[in-house]
């Protein structure tokens, strides 16, 4: 969905520079997590929620604010549980 890829592509530019210790991207963990949670079939907000909290985590310029216009209320709260 939509609001996937854009999660993505905001932990993406958050994580390019991050590498774990094994020397693969860090967005790679974060992708592996979003599959286990897809098999689960959890929904795009859950999905799109994990992205996001990783891309805040390695950005710290990321507002709350910011990302809530941008994906929504739903999808704020579902990073919040």
């Amino acid at each position: 969905a939509k609001t996937i890829w854009q999660a993505y592509e905001l932990a993406r530019q958050a994580e390019r520079a991050n590498q774990i210790e094994l020397g693969q991207p860090y967005i790679e963990n974060s992708i592996s997590m979003a599959k286990i949670l897809v098999n689960y079939n959890l929904d795009p907000e859950t999905v799109s929620a994990l992205f996001i909290y990783r891309a805040m985590r390695r950005d710290k310029t990321i507002s709350l604010e910011n990302v809530s216009i941008a994906f929504g209320a739903r999808t704020i709260f579902k990073m919040a549980k």
